[in-house]
């Protein structure tokens, strides 16, 4: 995740740009037909346990089914995934509103579309507890869900679902959402925080819109005017909290624009499975990223095997981010600071440990836990490699010039950096390729920063192993390029926004 550095006044002429293209974006995506689509359908059967109306459709509530997994532990066997539930488990709903969209979509459009959303809610980024979702979702719930919200559902449900049928109810969907939007203004509830990350103007408006969810939502924590009422809402807050980091980091540094939070001021706690908060079973500690780069605290902090998924997830993001913020300080400044040095070692020595404290691949059991394991992996291989790239550059340079530290036992240019970033690049292809027939909905759009970085060392490597005859290497590594090619491609129809960075990438092969 690179970014160039840059002044608060080209900062500010991108972030223009970036609005105007999302206000083409977006009116491109409002340009739908004004004849309404009619739908005979119907929920079917008889509700069981309440129900709701949605515009002028009423949504039977089925009976409920699903279940936690229990355990937290990402070790296999026993790799705990967000709980998928079924249609059932969300047949629709939400509280009667005014001003509706001409275009409602009937009981059955909505049972399916929150069905599709439910199957997809960890891409979504939704952190809320499912149950409390599903009981507030009924007419007289005690914590309506705000229209906002469930039009973000809706929408994200129409984004991922496979019926063709009704792909026609997303630009109508992502209309209401910015409609309710607007009305809401500067919301500070959970509710109001979770609509961002779970609204995909980063995927409709092929664009990431720089919204701050981050900033705002620390100005909730700071703020009086909300506290939780149990250890499920504060779990929900701070596993909330590290999405709209986690998202507004990667989407600032697509863009080449700073984070809205600097990791220096973040100091909560990583974050867990709602199960464990519901339970008791979070950890005693207060250990944030601080710890994980500790060089007392790391090896246990960066212990892949003792952690959950969410909190894999959230160090491997941040692993890479420090790692990109080295690489930008260091392209800055080349002669770096013995501080920078000690930084570098910092993130290296938690990267290592995170990576070999880490299941393998081929422990997954099935899909979800598949797309878990390669995305985790794939980011910590970034890290890998953007901390390592410049220095296997300079490896090769000065074993050009005859010095053994840049040259290899069978005399082959580069030195113990240029390995590391090898075997990165490497172990990124084969995690790629055991995901080569996955439907990329499975995946998150963030491993697509992880492949570009990847890619781009190896479009350097090819040709200068051509050059030095070594034939069958850069065969390999082109190989490995393709892999990444053929990946980036199918994730871009599930993610548009990354377009951008495949025809970078392919600027780049100009061998």
């Amino acid at each position: 995740m690179k970014t160039k550095p840059t002044d608060p006044g080209l900062n500010n002429c991108r972030i223009k740009e970036l609005e105007a293209r999302i206000k083409e974006a977006e009116s491109q995506g409002s340009s739908i037909s004004s004849k309404p689509r009619t739908s005979n359908s119907s929920s079917g059967g008889s509700p069981s346990n309440g129900s709701y109306t949605n515009g002028g459709s009423t949504v039977a509530i089925g009976s409920r089914t699903g279940t936690h997994s229990p355990g937290n532990s990402l070790s296999p066997p026993v790799l705990l995934s967000p709980a998928h539930r079924s249609a059932s488990d969300l047949s629709s709903n939400g509280s009667n509103r005014s001003g509706v969209a001409p275009y409602e979509p009937t009981s059955d459009q909505t049972r399916r579309l929150l069905e599709a959303f439910v199957l997809h809610q960890v891409q979504c980024a939704f952190e809320l507890n499912t149950d409390r979702v599903i009981a507030n979702l009924r007419s007289g719930a005690t914590e309506p869900v705000l229209p906002v919200l469930l039009n973000a559902m809706l929408l994200m449900g129409s984004h991922f679902i496979e019926d063709q049928s009704l792909k026609h109810l997303e630009p109508v969907l992502l209309e209401r959402t910015k409609r309710d939007r607007r009305k809401l203004g500067e919301g500070y509830t959970r509710q109001a925080v979770q609509q961002r990350p779970s609204s995909p103007g980063y995927i409709s408006s092929r664009t990431f819109k720089p919204n701050s969810p981050a900033r705002k939502f620390k100005r909730l924590f700071e703020s009086d005017q909300w506290r939780p009422r149990d250890p499920v809402e504060l779990g929900e807050a701070i596993n909330l909290w590290w999405t709209c980091c986690l998202l507004d980091g990667g989407g600032s540094a697509m863009n080449g624009l700073p984070p809205s939070v600097s990791m220096n001021d973040i100091s909560t706690v990583w974050p867990c499975m709602l199960v464990d908060f519901e339970a008791g079973l979070v950890p005693n500690d207060n250990y944030s990223i601080a710890a994980l780069l500790d060089p007392k605290l790391f090896y246990d902090v960066a212990n892949a095997s003792k952690d959950n998924v969410k909190g894999c997830i959230s160090k491997a993001i941040i692993l890479m981010t420090c790692a990109g913020q080295l690489d930008i300080e260091r392209v800055a400044n080349p002669a770096v600071s013995e501080q920078w040095w000690k930084r570098f070692e910092s993130c290296d020595r938690a990267t290592v440990r995170f990576i070999e404290t880490l299941p393998p691949v081929r422990t997954a059991r099935n899909v979800e836990e598949l797309a878990y394991l390669v995305f985790i992996h794939t980011l910590a291989y970034c890290a890998t490699v953007q901390l390592h790239s410049a220095l296997a550059e300079f490896e090769i340079v000065i074993g050009a010039q005859g010095d053994p530290r840049g040259i290899q036992p069978d005399g082959t240019l580069g030195g113990l950096s240029w390995i590391r970033c090898t075997e990165a690049c490497r172990a990124t292809t084969l995690a790629a390729r055991l995901i080569a027939d996955l439907d990329m909905k499975y995946m998150h759009m963030f491993i697509g920063l992880s492949w570009v970085c990847v890619a781009e060392v190896l479009t350097r490597d090819v040709p200068r192993l051509r050059q030095a005859g070594q034939i069958e290497k850069a065969r390999e590594k082109a190989e490995q390029l393709d892999v990444m090619e053929q990946c980036m491609s199918r994730l871009v129809a599930t993610y548009p926004v990354l377009d951008l960075q495949v025809r970078h990438l392919q600027a780049l092969k100009n061998w």
